[in-house]
């Protein structure tokens, strides 16, 4: 709405432009520069995210969320599917599926019998090849987005754990699949 249009809003409604709803429309204007510059950063970072994954592919050979999966199975020794899935925030039919590309590439190995031998459990384990290409892609696997939240200070990074946790929460039922919401965090 134009600044204009919301003066003469207030002043139909019987409001000055200094009074109670000039005030108040000074709120919304506020509160929709707000919003408007939460998207625009959330694009930013979406964009950055995206440049990195492209560079990853690029420069690896497999997308950046292959590279995350790789290291999240290296920093465990051993993970099964539904914890992939849990880390990635993702359904455990598109861990399975991306676990599939990884282990016909030979980065990945799924052993059936976990911990106590119950043979339902699939275990997966990186191959030596899979060690390998994370050697080679070094600091790679962090990204821009990891770096940046890591020079954060803790406090801010609290805050914005927070933030985030309230976004997620805010979205209408619906829209947003529960599977794919991350446990909140303390």
């Amino acid at each position: 709405m134009a600044m204009t249009q919301s003066f003469a809003i207030a002043a139909e409604a019987g409001g000055d432009m200094g009074g109670p709803a000039a005030t108040e429309t000074d709120d919304n204007f506020q509160r929709e520069a707000r919003v408007r510059k939460v998207l625009s950063d959330l694009r930013v970072v979406f964009r950055a995210i995206q440049s990195y994954s492209k560079m990853v592919e690029r420069q690896c050979q497999v997308s950046a969320t292959m590279l995350w999966v790789l290291r999240e199975i290296a920093a465990a020794g051993e993970l099964k599917i539904s914890e992939v899935a849990r880390i990635l925030s993702i359904h455990q039919s598109t861990a399975s599926n991306l676990l599939d590309k990884l282990e016909r590439r030979g980065l990945v190995r799924r052993q059936r019998g976990g911990r106590q031998e119950d043979q339902r459990v699939v275990l997966v384990t990186l191959t030596s090849t899979g060690l390998d290409l994370l050697d080679q892609a070094g600091t790679l696997h962090h990204g821009p987005l990891t770096e940046a939240l890591d020079r954060l200070a803790a406090e801010d990074l609290v805050l914005l754990n927070q933030s985030l946790d309230k976004l997620v929460q805010a979205i209408p039922a619906g829209k947003l699949d529960p599977g794919l919401v991350p446990p909140i965090t303390e």
